[in-house]
């Protein structure tokens, strides 16, 4: 039995289900299935290196199923050297149905989008957004909790910042009670790559070093992943530098609770193939 509601006829599937662009799972064949089954798969963009990569995991999907799918574009500061233009072109070319736009404001994309007869999904956390992303032409919202696997939003930050200050300082046995407002600004600005996990681990290491009741955040360590004091750096050097940081903080342990798997919200495993990926050994610094 099919359903009849207004994402059904918007998107012309037959329940109203939707499988958003998780990055490096969301490939052909997982949207191909969804498709297969009767909802909306979306293909990540960004799983894919170039918007040629992307031009191939589409027509992947494709040679797997009929049914529509679309593609995701996730818009975050911290996916660096990112060929943002170059993927949408390649969805326009390749006729893709519709577009989840996600982590950052899509008024570049939509209208290219829609004067090409796509439909645009906008996956946002607040009201606001929401209504920004209508009153851009997005034809639907989808609202998440915390979207992008755990990249906490704008409004997050105050009340997780707090939150985690209140944990670890009654952990410590430590009176960490005033959080300066330049502080809370820049936490509330860095694009943090490596979500919810990164930033506790901060507050962590904050309440730690705080001599008294001031929560004495290092500032250094807040600046966004593209000041490198020239070009920006590729989306896989990045993540390399992102992931040496762990290891050389862990002290190359992976696993445990301490370990560099969990400072980066990963399997130990999954980080382990990224280290081969990467070319990343024991003993190797940053430059």
């Amino acid at each position: 039995m099919k359903f009849k509601s207004r994402i059904t006829e918007l998107l012309g599937i037959d329940y109203p289900i939707l499988q958003g662009g998780m990055r490096w799972a969301a490939r052909a064949e997982l949207a191909a299935a969804v498709g297969e089954a009767g909802g909306m798969g979306f293909i990540s963009a960004h799983t894919q290196a170039t918007p040629q990569a992307l031009g191939v995991e589409i027509d992947r999907a494709r040679a797997l199923s009929k049914r529509p799918f679309g593609v995701n574009m996730t818009l975050l500061a911290a996916n660096t050297g990112l060929d943002y233009a170059g993927y949408a072109a390649t969805i326009i070319e390749r006729g893709i149905p519709a577009v989840e736009t996600a982590g950052g404001n899509p008024a570049e994309f939509i209208e290219q989008f829609k004067r090409a007869g796509i439909k645009v999904l906008h996956k946002c956390t607040t009201v606001r957004h929401a209504l920004k992303a209508e009153q851009l032409g997005a034809d639907a919202v989808c609202m998440d909790g915390f979207e992008c696997a755990g990249h906490p939003g704008e409004d997050d930050i105050p009340a997780l910042v707090r939150y985690f200050v209140e944990k670890h300082s009654r952990r410590m046995n430590r009176q960490v009670e005033t959080i300066p407002a330049e502080t809370l600004d820049l936490l509330v600005r860095y694009p943090w790559p490596g979500n919810i996990r990164e930033l506790e681990n901060l507050i962590e290491r904050a309440v730690i070093v705080s001599p008294g009741p001031v929560l004495r955040v290092p500032h250094s360590e807040l600046k966004p992943p593209t000041e490198t004091g020239g070009d920006s750096l590729t989306l896989s050097a990045a993540e390399r530098d992102h992931i040496l940081k762990a290891l050389e903080a862990t002290n190359w342990v992976l696993a445990g609770p301490r370990g560099a798997a969990v400072r980066l919200g990963m399997k130990r495993t999954t980080l382990q193939s990224r280290m081969r990926k990467l070319g990343l050994f024991k003993g190797q610094r940053r430059k």
